[in-house]
């Protein structure tokens, strides 16, 4: 991807904002991590490379929105989301916190749509970590994964994107997990109003479990409109094992006041992952309902939003968070 000039003097302006960025979120984690160190988490949830965290914006909406990624999710949920922000540049930096299993997340990611017209490109870093108290040790599970993508588009309605993934994760009492693998997208914007499309998931095999082979069909109505409607079908091959194939089906609306303020909701029923320390009707089926806020002014914004798994006859705490900040050039 060709670089102008004028874009490589701005770097030094988006290396001072990265690193305010990165400043913030390393705070919000080394905060969550005073407050939940050292917690006794035996039989709690299972790290897993960020299974339920798919960027802010889908996270409020109940982690739908293939296709309507435009921003840094792109590169979560549906690569050739890259390329339909035209002519900007996005920075973000994340911090998702799932409390009752003690999970952190920080990600970094950067989209351009801007210095090439025929094609995009993001990429993005997320650190995890997870503390676990073992005969009165602390243990961390941590790991890394690195993400670069690339989208191009055909007629400017069909747009085609690939994302490759780097997986580590290093475990106590197991083998590290060092891997590559390959998310590719495909939307067609139908009309101005309407879009839809198809996303692989992991698709380069590989038997740890941590990448599993999944895909995702998702329509979306009103990309770019104050108000927007996406829902999503997920089918993961892989997680559940014995060749049974798991279903999630995500839902979720955004709605945009005087193009400041977004506020959105979202409803997701996860019928894939079997965490240990959950009951049995909460290992086949989990409901979540989901809520989000987003602010743009001017070239900067800043994103909250919060899951919590519904449950009758007792309180889950089965409950995640994510803030994140943006830039917009």
């Amino acid at each position: 991807m060709k670089w102008p000039t004028s874009s490589l003097c701005g770097l030094v302006g988006w290396g001072r904002l990265a690193a305010c960025c990165v400043g913030v979120l390393w705070w919000l984690s080394g905060s969550a991590w005073v407050g939940a160190s050292g917690v006794e988490l035996t039989g709690s949830m299972p790290l897993t490379p960020a299974p339920d965290y798919f960027g802010t914006r889908p996270m409020g909406m109940g982690n739908a929105g293939v296709a309507l990624a435009d921003g840094t999710e792109a590169l979560f949920i549906n690569p050739a989301g890259a390329w339909r922000r035209r002519k900007s540049y996005v920075l973000e930096g994340t911090f998702f916190f799932h409390p009752a299993a003690d999970n952190r997340v920080f990600n970094i990611g950067i989209i351009d749509s801007k210095s090439n017209p025929m094609v995009a490109g993001g990429a993005s870093y997320s650190y995890y970590m997870s503390p676990r108290q073992d005969d009165g040790k602390l243990r961390t599970i941590d790991g890394h994964i690195a993400r670069l993508g690339v989208a191009a588009a055909w007629q400017e309605t069909l747009v085609f994107g690939a994302t490759l993934k780097y997986l580590y994760l290093n475990r106590p009492f197991f083998a590290p997990i060092n891997t590559l693998t390959l998310d590719v997208g495909v939307t067609w914007q139908t009309t101005s109003w309407l879009s839809m499309s198809v996303v692989g998931y992991n698709l380069i095999y590989n038997e740890t479990g941590e990448t599993p082979i999944s895909m995702a069909i998702g329509i979306a109505i009103g990309h770019k409109m104050p108000f927007q409607l996406a829902v999503d079908w997920v089918i993961d091959f892989q997680s559940k094992g014995g060749g049974e194939v798991g279903h999630e089906l995500r839902a979720g609306a955004e709605y945009t006041i005087l193009n400041v303020v977004s506020i959105r909701l979202g409803y997701q029923l996860d019928q894939v992952r079997d965490f240990v320390g959950l009951n049995e009707t909460e290992k086949r089926i989990r409901h979540f309902l989901s809520a989000g806020v987003g602010v743009q002014y001017a070239q900067f914004g800043a994103q909250i939003a919060f899951r919590q798994q519904l449950a009758l006859n007792y309180e889950s705490n089965n409950r995640h968070l994510a803030f994140s900040l943006q830039a917009f050039f």
